[in-house]
């Protein structure tokens, strides 16, 4: 899964080359939305354990280059404020929490329904998050390790004037990394439901 999302990554950057000589303008933007953390266990947990899953907050940057009036393609760089965990109830055993600080990088591929000033859209893509803080276990230092994401979803387009956009969302993503550092569990997978809004600057009467 690794090396099939670096050659995303690394497939954006060739596209950030192409921008500079194609008719076609790369925009910019910003979003911020609320997620539901999704942290689970595929096999059963002990009787003394429970998962706890709150919820986040997530902002950052993004951008977009158009293929085409209904193609484009969206890498999005960011941070998330989570709230997970795996609650012990012996004493003596500290909380386990997941996903607190994270960074994160995706880049998705967005077909628009209708070439429009309203246009409905779905998108599929990837993500990689990668976890700042590291949980502190008494004696032991556990390293939060990094999660692998497959996404999808779909939005709404309004063009509000002529170089301004915005678009709420909604969007899974599919945790496909054991993210499991702690030695009395087994496996846990990290998804999400995120309700997103973006703002783009970007003159799309070229499109419409």
């Amino acid at each position: 899964m690794k090396k099939y999302f670096f050659l995303l990554v690394f497939s954006f950057y060739y596209l950030f080359g192409f921008t500079q000589t194609s008719d076609y303008k790369l925009n910019y933007g910003i979003y911020l939305g609320i997620f539901k953390p999704i942290l689970i266990s595929p096999i059963e947990l002990t009787e003394n354990a429970s998962i706890e899953n709150g919820y986040g907050f997530s902002t950052g940057i993004l951008m977009e280059y158009p293929f085409s009036h209904l193609i484009s393609v969206s890498p999005k760089t960011g941070i998330s404020f989570g709230d997970s965990k795996v609650k012990f109830l012996e004493d003596n055993i500290d909380d386990y929490f997941l996903m607190q600080f994270t960074f994160d990088l995706s880049i998705d591929f967005n077909i628009e329904l209708s070439n429009s000033k309203t246009a409905p859209y779905f998108f599929i893509g990837a993500k990689y998050v990668y976890p700042f803080q590291n949980n502190d276990l008494g004696l032991d230092e556990l390293d939060d390790k990094s999660n692998y994401s497959l996404e999808l979803g779909f939005g709404i387009e309004k063009l509000i004037v002529n170089k301004f956009i915005i678009a709420p969302e909604l969007k899974y993503s599919n945790g496909l990394t054991n993210l499991n550092a702690h030695p009395k569990l087994t496996k846990l997978k990290y998804h999400s439901l995120s309700l997103l809004l973006n703002f783009k600057g970007m003159d799309k009467s070229i499109l419409r």
